[in-house]
């Protein structure tokens, strides 16, 4: 493919030409501007309640014990936990080193990304794809001690070595690297098998093109297969747990995915896309980087999310964004073959594309926006610009109309508590209506706190009220983790403690609790809001009334002997 037009680019253009001498100096560049822009998010930032299950599992006592955790309470393959644990055997456990795998597959999976690109176009052109990568909202997953960068970087080794087997030159090693990718990501998650799938499928086309199987690299594919046995106990507890309705796939939910990988960049998408269309030298007859399988394996590889969307409308599982991990993958390649293509890989916009998009790991690009642009216009073109160039998501469709008033006072705002809840009500206990605010704040306050910190568990409510039962069986935690708070039946703790703090949100998803306290007849005083960086920042005092039904059952059933 053609570098570029002749006395194209001026000095960008040598600018260009250098780098194409030296990737090794831009590689290291990009390698720096990484750990500058994962370092201090990884740091700062707390564990939340998934990455906790990550940490403790990782420290469990001896490996029979971590793959008992793993095989009752979490629902992942054992790989992100092994690497984890080998890191806590070289330092201490703790937020920042427990991201540190996540961090290196990040870079491993950046590094491959931009192998494939450079085997495609230029160097500069690879860079660009990278940095577009970087931008997505998935590169948050770069500092989160979960699967899914391990996810990501397998799926892209899975496909140099795939790009290289194809190929009749040094096929070996390229079966080699496919058949590692694909057993990497078949024990990081339960869906990497949707990516094997798309493997299969871009086989079954070159089968189709060649009029002849290729068989050493069907088994190559076929091998990760027997990962299979590590998935059997979370298929079976999916199986057997609801997920509220807000959570269940639907296409607004299949549609958000799509729509919040070009969230952060959609300018920049949109100008790329734009002079792809619009570039005034037309390509000759060359044609397009990408040949027929490949273009297949790419679009397949966007359709993941679809795909999972499907599976988990059998099931009525939960379809979260961060499972279409390996959709950004064509989302960072598409369009910069695309523009490469049209414009014969000039470098000059190129280099300014990839220049503007440097600030925005460290400063979205919205959040530019926003601060900068009053300077030259009005607050009204300021909104309408921030509209149209950055779109916002979709809304979740909702199941149910809930009147949010409950414990709410328009006469008695609540009072923003700006410290912690060691000297609010000491005497009080302190119940986490969610499990996510539970299992962090048993992790992150003192002890003060945490002895008087409880999560109840009430499975006919749980089904009843928030139609999801994940969370009813978290009293096993106990028996894995390392939980200081107390974890007790609803109806026990009624019962003993007529009056409580409750911090929650009223009619969140998976959250049952105040919709219960209120139709048990319990009175609620929105009293205060938290400024901590949990999921609920809503504190409510509880009062149960004398003769409530929850009392009165629980009266009936002690004094009744059968």
């Amino acid at each position: 493919m053609q570098t570029w037009p002749e006395r194209g680019g001026g000095s960008l253009g040598r600018v260009a030409a250098w780098v194409e001498r030296h990737p090794g100096c831009l590689g290291l560049g990009l390698a720096v501007l990484y750990w500058s822009a994962v370092i201090k998010r990884a740091e700062t930032r707390p564990l939340w309640h998934d990455e906790l299950f990550t940490f403790y599992i990782a420290q469990s006592t001896t490996l029979a014990r971590m793959w008992q955790a793993i095989r009752t309470v979490d629902l992942n393959p054992p790989l992100s936990y092994l690497l984890v644990r080998a890191v806590f055997h070289v330092v201490k456990p703790r937020p920042f080193t427990c991201r540190i795998p996540s961090m290196l597959a990040f870079l491993l999976g950046s590094a491959a990304l931009f192998v494939f690109l450079k085997r495609k176009t230029t160097v500069i052109y690879a860079a660009l794809g990278v940095l577009l990568l970087w931008n997505s909202r998935f590169f948050e997953f770069a500092t989160e001690a979960r699967p899914y960068a391990l996810m990501f970087a397998f799926t892209t080794i899975m496909l140099l070595g795939w790009q290289r087997a194809i190929k009749d030159e040094r096929r070996g090693i390229g079966l080699f690297i496919l058949a590692f990718g694909g057993f990497g990501l078949m024990l990081s998650h339960v869906f990497g098998v949707c990516v094997l799938s798309a493997f299969w499928l871009v086989e079954a086309v070159r089968c189709y093109l060649r009029r002849k199987p290729d068989w050493a690299l069907c088994a190559c594919l076929l091998l990760p297969l027997m990962s299979c046995v590590t998935f059997m106990p979370k298929i079976h507890n999916q199986s057997v747990t609801l997920f509220p309705p807000q959570w269940q796939p639907s296409v607004e939910r299949t549609a958000l995915i799509y729509q919040d990988q070009v969230q952060a960049t959609f300018p920049v998408l949109l100008t790329i896309m734009l002079l792809a269309a619009l570039w005034p030298r037309k390509p000759s007859a060359r044609e397009f980087p990408l040949s027929i399988p490949e273009s297949v394996l790419l679009m397949s590889l966007l359709l993941i999310p679809v795909e999972i969307s499907l599976l988990l409308a059998r099931s009525h599982g939960a379809l979260f964004e961060r499972y279409g991990i390996v959709a950004m993958i064509p989302f960072a390649v598409l369009p910069v073959l695309s523009l490469a293509w049209s414009s014969r890989c000039n470098p000059v916009a190129c280099i300014l594309l990839a220049a503007s998009l440097i600030p925005s790991l460290y400063v979205p690009l919205r959040v530019i926006a926003i601060e900068e642009l009053p300077t030259i216009l009005s607050p009204r073109q300021t909104a309408q610009v921030v509209r149209w160039a950055f779109p916002l998501p979709m809304m979740d469709r909702p199941t149910r109309n809930l009147d949010t008033s409950y414990g709410r006072s328009d006469s008695e705002p609540p009072v923003q508590l700006q410290g912690g809840l060691g000297d609010l009500h000491p005497k009080l206990p302190i119940v986490a209506a969610s499990a996510l605010t539970f299992l962090e704040m048993d992790n992150r306050e003192p002890d003060g706190v945490v002895k008087r910190l409880y999560y109840l568990t009430d499975p006919e409510a749980s089904a009843r009220i928030s139609h999801a039962t994940l969370f009813e069986s978290y009293g096993n935690l106990k028996r894995v983790f390392p939980i200081r708070g107390t974890i007790e039946p609803y109806q026990d703790f009624v019962r003993v403690n007529p009056k409580f703090l409750v911090v929650g949100t009223y009619g969140y998803p998976e959250d049952w609790l105040l919709q219960k306290l209120q139709a048990d007849g319990a009175t609620a005083r929105h009293a205060w809001q938290l400024q901590l960086s949990y999921k609920d920042r809503e504190l409510y005092e509880i009062s149960m009334p004398p003769q409530s039904p929850a009392l009165h059952h629980r009266v009936v059933a002690i004094g009744t002997p059968y």
